[in-house]
């Protein structure tokens, strides 16, 4: 797969990393509702089936060779922060207008940049710096003045949720940039397998947790609760498999935004039409400013 032209493996990245942001979030607005047994359920399956697409795509291609310690570690840390992120991001998105919580997620790629200063003696422009200032603008803009109390306390929450997915998102991107930056970035499918096997179990385990917690009508529900989770983690497996190699063979602070922007452009625009939702002038120009973020810190000017 690996031999494929930069330009297509790209291109395979945006297109798997949009459908399953779509199917997660159409699971987290119509099916899960802000359900945390059906949100952690999801994840554990997807995680699976994740594991099972990538073991699949590296036995093709040569399989596992080594494992060493050092990307046993980073690849129990990478779980740890993917755990978070997917229940973070889903019940965010349960909780909040889908659009802007793709677009607040996707800025994730400061958390990237910054680690690219600190950490891989890489440069921010004064340009890139001024879309920091727009991301904190976007992030402001975020959030509706409400008179009710507990609309501001579920305003707030959502909040919360979106910037600890925005900060895990972020997160992942730096584990795999350490990865590749190392003498271990040959083992792609040793930190991928064990990423996504922490995921599985700790994920079913909270499952199993919060299933005596939960009203649950699983039945009438069956097909969508673990169809979807199943597709989303085959398609998930692919922007994975492949960023982890780029961001080792491309700038952080243009590789991210790269491939973060173009999934979230696709992702607002088709949560718009598919979940009808009405946003206001604040919000429309919250986005703006965060689109214009994006393109700010990819360093392309």
């Amino acid at each position: 797969m690996y031999s494929l032209p930069i330009a297509s493996l790209i291109a395979i990245s945006v297109i798997t990393l949009w459908i399953r942001s779509i199917i997660n979030g159409y699971y987290s607005k119509s099916v899960s509702k802000d359900n945390a047994f059906l949100i952690w359920l999801f994840g554990g399956v997807q995680s699976l089936a994740c594991l099972i697409m990538i073991t699949f795509i590296f036995l093709i291609s040569g399989g596992l060779k080594t494992v060493s310690p050092f990307t046993l570690v980073m690849g129990l840390l990478m779980g740890c922060v993917n755990i978070i992120n997917v229940y973070t991001n889903m019940k965010a998105i349960s909780k909040g207008p889908f659009s802007y919580t793709t677009v607040i997620i996707n800025l994730s790629t400061i958390v990237t940049a910054l680690s690219g200063l600190l950490f891989f003696d890489e440069s921010i422009s004064a340009i890139q710096l001024v879309g920091i200032v727009l991301m904190t603008v976007c992030i402001f803009l975020s959030t509706e003045k409400k008179d009710d109390e507990q609309a501001k306390k579920a305003n707030t929450i959502w909040l919360m949720l979106t910037l600890i997915a925005t900060v895990t998102s972020g997160a992942t991107g730096v584990i795999q940039k350490a990865h590749q930056t190392s003498s271990f970035a040959n083992e792609i499918p040793a930190i991928l397998m064990i990423c996504f096997g922490i995921s599985v179990v700790f994920s079913i385990i909270m499952a199993f947790v919060q299933k005596d917690r939960e009203e649950i009508k699983i039945k009438r529900n069956t097909t969508k609760i673990f169809l979807m989770p199943i597709i989303s983690g085959a398609f998930f497996a692919f922007p994975h498999s492949i960023n982890i190699y780029l961001s080792g063979k491309m700038p952080a602070v243009i590789f991210f935004p790269l491939i973060n922007f173009l999934p979230m452009v696709l992702t607002m625009v088709m949560g718009i039409i598919l979940f009808k939702e009405k946003l206001t002038k604040k919000q429309w120009t919250g986005i703006a400013f965060g689109m214009a973020s994006m393109i700010l810190l990819s360093g392309l000017f």
